[in-house]
């Protein structure tokens, strides 16, 4: 998670940050879309978004052999890793690992900043806030669930870290 959180900035530096910018459109790229997404593009990027660091921690984690989906709800998307049949939220956007989410018992929060009033403490405050009260939206029932290569698609992906670490194309 923290390897995958160091690769981008979140969204668009000031002035361009009224537009929400991602790997495959930002103001690096004028705003107009690169196409289809690539490991490449995606690592020479320096803006991200939710769905990039999901895209790059679902491909880091299958290479290291996890079992991983994509979870999604409305305005956010980021990865569920599946360790002894527990189901944890790995969030590498905003650093936040939550233990064992989606089960019926109580949600450890874990958080991770480099520093007080960094970017990524902004965004925690919004889903600690929302995991641990509940907001709208951020519930475990409240969650789709995407496996990584239907996932990829959704995005015109065209790279996938399979378990053996051979960079495969999902189309």
């Amino acid at each position: 998670m923290l390897v995958v959180g160091a690769f981008y900035d979140y969204g668009n530096p000031y002035p361009n940050d009224e537009k929400s910018g991602c790997v495959s459109i930002n103001q690096n790229t004028g705003f107009h879309s690169i196409g289809d997404l690539t490991f490449e593009a995606m690592k020479k990027s320096d803006i991200g978004c939710c769905t990039d660091y999901t895209l790059m921690l679902i491909s880091f984690l299958r290479y290291l052999d996890y079992d991983v989906n994509a979870i999604i709800t409305s305005g956010h998307q980021t990865t569920q890793v599946i360790i002894d049949g527990r189901k944890h939220l790995v969030d590498a956007n905003t650093l936040v690992f939550a233990d064992d989410y989606f089960s019926d018992g109580k949600t450890t929060l874990l958080y991770f900043s480099p520093y007080p009033g960094s970017r990524i403490q902004q965004f925690q405050q919004y889903e600690i806030d929302s995991l641990a009260f509940g907001l709208e939206g951020f519930g475990p029932d409240d969650w789709t669930v995407y496996n990584p290569i239907d996932h990829e698609k959704l995005f015109d992906a065209e790279f996938l870290i399979d378990g053996t670490g051979t960079v495969s194309s999902v189309k």
